[in-house]
């Protein structure tokens, strides 16, 4: 790194979530989410793999008051929907042993006395959510659903490439679907972000000069 003049290194991922670079299309979508996160609301993040996702998800739960949020995230794989509500029930430190019944009415149960509390206000975010099976989607139905929808009590996020917006288009994921009130979506970087991006992780890394276009 010494011969390239940086200080560290360019292109680490251990990149600190306020050296972030602020591009207009990552800032109107957290914006955005933030908005659906104070209205107690859910909604989707879609994106092509390698578009800034993470860098959003990172910086939108950074943006939210630790004294007001408590954010749980989940990174998913094929589960089926008990496994899914085990990961959160052991995540709010419940009993993540039981019947499946059990452990949504256990979380119903713990999202419901915060939000009569006025407590800490629980975020929930899923990311790689391309890869939920259908019944584990079908949770964000179970577990925004408080008295016949007349108390918001839990925000979800569902994150995921390209292809989670197609599986939310399903018509057996319509009752799902319509409890998004909001689908971010990213592009890929274009030719002038990605030179704006590489100037932008040599400057930090301690290198003056500017990337040739």
């Amino acid at each position: 790194m010494e011969n390239f003049h940086f200080t560290s290194s360019p292109f680490t991922r251990e990149l600190r979530i306020d050296h972030r670079l602020n591009l207009p299309q990552f800032e109107a979508e957290i914006v955005a989410l933030r908005a659906v996160i104070e209205a107690r609301q859910s909604a989707a993040l879609v994106a092509p793999a390698g578009s800034g996702k993470t860098v959003v998800l990172r910086a939108l739960k950074d943006s939210l008051p630790a004294a007001r949020y408590n954010v749980y995230y989940f990174k998913l794989s094929d589960l089926s929907a008990r496994d899914m509500c085990r990961q959160v029930a052991s995540a709010l430190g419940l009993e993540s042993q039981g019947q499946y019944p059990n452990l949504v009415r256990a979380l119903e149960e713990r999202f419901r006395a915060g939000y009569d509390d006025q407590a800490m206000r629980p975020v929930l975010i899923f990311d790689d959510a391309q890869d939920m099976r259908p019944d584990a989607i079908r949770l964000v139905r179970l577990l925004t659903n408080f008295e016949m929808d007349s108390r918001l009590v839990v925000s979800i996020i569902l994150a995921g490439q390209v292809s989670l917006k197609q599986r939310l288009l399903a018509p057996d994921l319509e009752d799902v679907r319509q409890r998004l009130i909001h689908c971010a979506e990213l592009r890929l970087l274009s030719r002038e972000d990605t030179i704006t991006y590489l100037d932008h992780r040599t400057k930090i890394a301690g290198l003056a000069a500017k990337c040739a276009g």
